[in-house]
């Protein structure tokens, strides 16, 4: 069991420079969905203003990512680009938020019409 600790204590050591970025890349992530799920009842200007706000954080820091920061860079772009349509969902009360959503919601409707 000592030896085990010893190899993994050391693995983690070497490694440990690699843990910051996903750290960073994490928060951020976490943020969004915290946000996106809108727990606290916000408006879509409300949610779509907070996004922002997120966004325009990751945009400054996104150097702290360091290695994720292509990625930052590319989730930055596609969410402009989709961006007319991404708070669509809560201002229209039963919207589906996801794709997954929408088609179950088709499903249902599949069912009750075959």
């Amino acid at each position: 069991m000592i030896k085990l600790k010893q190899i993994v204590s050391f693995g983690l050591e070497q490694t440990a420079s690699l843990f910051a970025p996903i750290t960073v890349a994490y928060n951020w992530i976490y943020q969004a969905a915290e946000i996106l799920d809108n727990g606290t009842g916000l408006d879509a200007i409300q949610v779509q203003r907070s996004f922002q706000t997120l966004l325009d954080s990751m945009s400054h820091e996104k150097n702290e990512a360091l290695t994720l920061e292509p990625g930052i860079t590319h989730f930055l772009k596609i969410t402009r680009s989709y961006w007319s349509g991404l708070f669509h969902c809560y201002e229209v009360e039963g919207l589906p938020r996801t794709n997954n959503d929408l088609e179950q919601a088709f499903g249902v409707l599949r069912g009750v019409v075959a």
